[in-house]
């Protein structure tokens, strides 16, 4: 990882100090770029580093889960208290108990075939079990919060439809007796 860190600053320090080096030798003999090239020249380099960060960072992911997956596996925990648990680990062919506080404390190797399959059958329901629980519960909220979203929603649109209707037939009422006066007092003026 180290030589990663290095070789990606090194290449990053060399296409810097050429592209400076090129730049003050095209300035020297006279020619003057056009921003417009100075623009894309930076847009290009900018998108090679951030290729290269991109780069860095998706192979530090993926040798952090290839030696995570190699080295253990965490099948589950119990809170005891504040700072201190019981982890159970699997490490090669061995589940290990582990006690954890202000040190790490093994309380049990389990190498027998039949316990460890007991063990990771039984945190394989115990997690179905979570699961279904708690999909079951979210459920039921996210179904709660749109029925009530909907409700409030809905009485609060039919609300203003009725006010708008109402004042919309109030508008026109009093268009249509505003008209009928006008053209009374028009026939009254007429005769």
């Amino acid at each position: 990882m180290l030589r990663l860190v290095l070789l990606t600053s090194l290449f990053l320090g060399l296409t810097s100090s050429f592209a400076f080096a090129a730049q003050s030798d095209n300035l020297m003999d006279g020619y003057k770029s056009s921003n417009s090239s100075l623009f894309f020249q930076l847009i290009f380099s900018l998108a090679i580093v951030l290729g290269l960060i991109y780069l860095f960072f998706w192979l530090l992911k993926k040798k952090n889960h290839l030696t995570n997956s190699r080295l253990y596996n965490h099948l589950g925990g119990i809170p005891l208290g504040q700072n201190k648990s019981v982890q159970i680990i699997e490490i090669g062919n061995k589940i290990y108990v582990l006690g954890i506080g202000e040190d790490i404390s093994t309380i049990s190797i389990l190498e027998s075939e039949d316990e460890i399959e007991a063990i990771k059958n039984s945190l394989n329901e115990q997690r179905k079990i979570n699961y279904d629980f708690n999909s079951w519960i979210q459920s039921k909220l996210s179904k709660r919060r749109e029925s009530s979203t909907k409700s409030r929603f809905e009485l609060e649109l039919t609300e203003k439809i009725e006010q708008l209707k109402n004042k919309r037939t109030q508008s026109m009422n009093e268009w249509f007796q505003e008209n009928e006066r006008d053209s009374k007092s028009d026939h009254h003026e007429k005769i």
